[in-house]
């Protein structure tokens, strides 16, 4: 060891057997008054002090390169045989005891005096309270605050430009994300513990939560949010004070925004979720196994939410008369038809003015969904639909016709006989339900009242009339030759 580190050394010991001492003989007078003898107008030690800081530093600093760049320069072996002695230095039985005597003390003084800590740190915290001044730690904070981002920014000046410094410090992102990743991992995968052993584990944890203060805080901020509420209808007077503050700060915001690449953005985003939907159809149909997973977690899920909402609807349908009434008094007022007309009524306006500028829309879209619809296809699903609903047999009447039209309207047929096979008479029945209610007087009324007008408003358009006697006539004529055609086939047949 050279001369010039022996007396560094020296003076480093001298220097903690002198703090030791001064603070083994001063008490807080003394030290005081020490203190603004050494840091008085007249004494040079705060600049001494300040130009030694960085010194030490420094120090450190370049103690810490020496160290780093000898450790470099080891041989594997040796380096590793360094950093071994280094840690083996530590005995961490003593750190457990120590956190063991710590953690018994708190105990034993907490069963004691719980107010113990907070006692001993109410006056330090009161004191500091009292002699801080509120105003001048704002704007030290925010003088602090201001100075630091000065420095951000020229620091971010200097990094963003260099690319490939850039690229490498957000390099660094992934790995570490990868090792905490790791860690979950490794976490999770080790956690072999019984489902009821961990149901409990987690159960106990609910059950021990304070759910008093759970409820206060919940209580707070309903109530900050129901004030915040009252004080925005105070402010605003006329309409809302939220309405003036919110389209101040939308409109100063959009002001800075580029507006057409906030467009470009959310087109963006809606591909990438397209994509993101393509990608996970595409594995689920090279997968079978995870498409038959996936879809009855999905339907499960489903039904798990539709039988919720039953049993919410199943209880609500039986709550006692009281009840129910009040909540159908409470719906009821609640309802705002003129709302909903006046949202009908701003689609409808909407929808005009389309139609104003595009008259064809409607039939533009039609063709374009008809042509891009497989008619085929939606034919195919809509019989099997319909013959299963009407209960018909599809493969005979494909027998009798493979008109679409045609075999929708058999089957409607075949169902409707059917349903008479079944019960006869529930045309009779279905027409004296319908009819037993109706008032011969008011029939007749009504009947007189709309085809004798409807009649004389005919009958003042000739032209119509005509249009109307004519294919009337015309089929009518066209019946009866065919009555007759058939009643001459049925005669020469003869019976049987």
């Amino acid at each position: 060891m050279s001369e010039k580190s022996k007396a560094i050394g020296e003076s480093v010991e001298n220097l903690n057997k002198a703090v030791e001492r001064l603070v083994e003989v001063t008490g807080e007078e003394e030290i005081t008054g020490f203190n603004e003898k050494l840091f008085g107008k007249d004494s040079d030690f705060t600049e001494r002090l300040l130009t030694l800081i960085p010194q030490l530093f420094n120090a450190y600093f370049l103690l810490s390169r020496g160290l780093a760049g000898a450790l470099s320069d080891m041989d594997e072996d040796k380096r590793r045989e360094a950093f071994l002695t280094l840690q083996s230095g530590l005995k961490g039985e003593l750190v457990g005891e120590a956190i063991n005597a710590s953690c018994r003390t708190m105990i034993q003084i907490n069963e004691e005096n719980p107010r113990i800590f907070a006692e001993g740190s109410i006056d330090f915290f009161n004191q500091l309270l009292d002699s801080l001044d509120s105003g001048v730690l704002r704007k030290g904070v925010v003088a602090y605050a201001d100075s630091e981002t000065l420095l951000m920014e020229e620091m971010l000046d200097k990094v963003m430009p260099d690319a490939v410094f850039l690229a490498n410090v957000i390099g660094i992102i992934p790995p570490i994300i990868n090792d905490l990743l790791r860690l979950l991992a490794r976490a999770f995968s080790s956690l072999e513990m019984p489902p009821e052993i961990l149901a409990s584990a987690v159960f106990n944890i609910l059950s021990d939560l304070d759910t008093e203060q759970l409820g206060s805080v919940i209580n707070g901020l309903t109530a900050v949010t129901k004030d915040l509420h009252e004080g925005n209808l105070l402010l605003g007077r006329d309409e809302p004070r939220l309405k003036a503050v919110f389209t101040h700060f939308a409109e100063d915001l959009l002001a800075h925004v580029d507006k057409e690449q906030a467009a470009l953005a959310v087109v963006a985003l809606a591909e990438d979720t397209e994509t993101m939907f393509a990608a996970t159809s595409d594995l689920l149909y090279k997968d079978p196994e995870l498409l038959n997973l996936f879809t009855a977690a999905s339907m499960a899920s489903l039904h798990a939410i539709m039988r919720g909402m039953t049993d919410a609807f199943a209880k609500l349908s039986q709550l006692p008369d009281a009840s129910m009434a009040a909540l159908t008094t409470e719906i009821a007022e609640s309802l705002e038809p003129q709302t909903a007309a006046k949202l009908v009524n701003a689609l409808l306006a909407f929808r005009l003015r389309l139609l104003e500028n595009k008259p064809d829309i409607p039939a533009r879209f039609v063709d374009d969904f008809m042509a891009g619809l497989d008619t085929d296809l939606f034919w195919k699903v809509s019989l099997r639909v319909f013959a299963s609903l009407l209960q018909v047999d599809l493969a005979d009447i494909e027998k009798i016709t493979t008109n679409n039209t045609g075999a929708m309207f058999a089957m409607g047929i075949s169902a409707y006989n059917q349903a008479l096979d079944k019960n006869p008479q529930a045309v009779k029945e279905t027409m004296s339900q319908a009819l037993e209610g109706v008032d011969a007087q008011e029939l007749e009324k009504a009947v007189k009242r709309s085809l004798v007008p409807a009649a004389e408003a005919v009958a003042e358009r000739p032209d119509l009339m005509r249009a109307f006697i004519r294919p009337a006539t015309s089929a009518l004529w066209t019946m009866f030759k065919g009555l007759i055609k058939n009643l001459g086939a049925l005669l020469k047949r003869g019976p049987g």
